[in-house]
């Protein structure tokens, strides 16, 4: 064992490492997962946040995620004009040219999603003028609420 990783179990205890078949490495985080993914829509690994169902990432969960991947696109159609409207309350003459060039995927978190119309957040770094992170908070199809942190 390295010097490092013993500094590092001493302090913050030995990480507990999962593998799935469908998220790969996760970390366990007590009520949740944290693991990196390549997202095959953009082609970049993303970070995601699973909160455990009875200790466990659930089907729905992996669906939910697959199921994003895969019609990424019409996603980014439908939330296009609700995250350039809300920019422009920053940059008034905003547009955004090529969303998947400008706003880079970065983060997914997903709950338990007990109830049929659960919450869950999705962030971007807008590679453009703006140079902020966009987190965006859905429940069902629709967009609650867009947080640009700087």
């Amino acid at each position: 064992m390295g010097f490092w990783k013993k500094i590092s179990d001493f302090l913050f205890g030995e990480l507990i490492i999962i593998q799935d078949d469908v998220f790969g490495e996760m970390i366990d985080m007590g009520a949740a997962f944290e693991c990196q993914k390549l997202f095959l829509a953009t082609g970049k690994e993303i970070v995601l946040h699973i909160e455990k169902v009875d200790g466990h990432v659930s089907e729905k969960q992996k669906n939910f995620v697959s199921s994003l991947d895969k019609n990424y696109d019409q996603f980014i159609l439908k939330i296009k004009p609700i995250l350039e409207k809300k920019i422009k309350e920053w940059i008034a003459n905003f547009h955004i040219q090529n969303f998947k060039n400008e706003f880079i995927l970065e983060f997914l978190s997903l709950p338990k999603m007990e109830d049929e119309l659960f919450e869950w957040e999705i962030a971007f770094y807008a590679d453009n003028d703006l140079q902020h992170s966009c987190l965006l908070t859905i429940k069902g199809n629709q967009v609650i609420n867009i947080n640009i942190d700087g």
